[in-house]
């Protein structure tokens, strides 16, 4: 048979005190996370990997995303560097001053130990923003060829029709991204010196010929000077909406001040003589 309960009212210990002590049962609660923005992760993961034409869609639809999630400029900062590179290569400071490049030869005080090669390991990463390469380690993007099947720009045409669309959704996040400002400035500025040079010398050769019909070189003239009002109107247009804008927002960089005053400079002195178009 079963034996007889305990009663409750009987000392519960050695000491004869009737206070049970209840064990602590206070649950913790964990705030819940945040949902994340499906939206902006899956732009994210488009921009990194070179997605520009399902990218686009996005971006067309929320202009102003930029502003909310500066990551997203900085890889449309990324894409358009990629893009514009082969434009800017022939003057780029290397190309124009080729004693600018590395010395190889230069003894450097501590140089790098013979079987150093054989150690460096490679580190893939999930972020575009790879790490400095150490002595020992060396780290990239995980998808390499996440710049093969972006559009190259061949020309500052292509500039116009391609990129000019994507800084436009950039805005003044450009500052962000200072090496991108100064290969735009780079290029505006050769550009337009370029055509004012063109059309200064096809204006020297109407003029000596003026007793001549020479139809051909005043047509050319006349289509360098069209070439140049639309590139005018699109500096000038980036200029007073990119350019200017991020030198207050650029952190303590004079190479940007220069450049955009060599920019404006340009812009003023190619179109000094056209009274439609104005610098401010």
């Amino acid at each position: 048979m079963a034996g007889a309960l305990a009663d409750d009212d009987a000392p519960a210990a050695a000491g004869g005190s009737k206070d049970v002590v209840m064990a602590d049962t206070t649950v913790e609660v964990v705030p819940e996370l945040p949902m994340p923005n499906q939206k902006v992760g899956l732009l994210r993961a488009q921009l990194s990997i070179g997605d520009i034409e399902n990218a686009m869609f996005t971006l067309a639809r929320f202009p102003k995303i930029t502003a909310t999630h500066p990551e997203v400029a900085d890889l449309i900062c990324r894409i358009v560097r990629a893009m514009i590179q082969d434009v800017y290569d022939p003057i780029s400071p290397k190309a124009l001053h080729p004693e600018l490049k590395k010395n190889n030869d230069f003894p450097y005080k501590y140089p790098p130990r013979k079987d150093s090669e054989s150690q460096i390991t490679v580190e893939r990463t999930l972020s575009p923003n790879v790490p400095l390469s150490t002595e020992t380690t060396r780290y990239e993007f995980f998808y390499t060829r996440w710049d093969k099947h972006l559009v190259r720009c061949s020309t500052l045409k292509d500039i116009v029709t391609l990129v000019h669309p994507m800084l436009v959704v950039i805005g003044v996040r450009i500052h962000r991204d200072p090496k991108l400002i100064a290969m735009l400035c780079r290029i505006g500025a050769s550009e337009l010196n370029r055509l004012s040079a063109s059309i200064t010398e096809l204006d020297a050769t109407v003029k000596a010929k003026k007793d001549q019909d020479d139809t051909e070189a005043k047509e050319r003239l006349s289509s360098v000077k069209a070439e140049r009002s639309k590139v005018e109107t699109t500096w000038i247009d980036m200029a007073r909406r990119l350019f200017l804008p991020a030198i207050s927002l650029t952190y303590s960089n004079p190479g940007m001040f220069t450049l955009t005053f060599r920019t404006r400079m340009s812009l003023r002195i190619s179109v000094n003589t056209n009274e439609n178009l104005t610098v401010y």
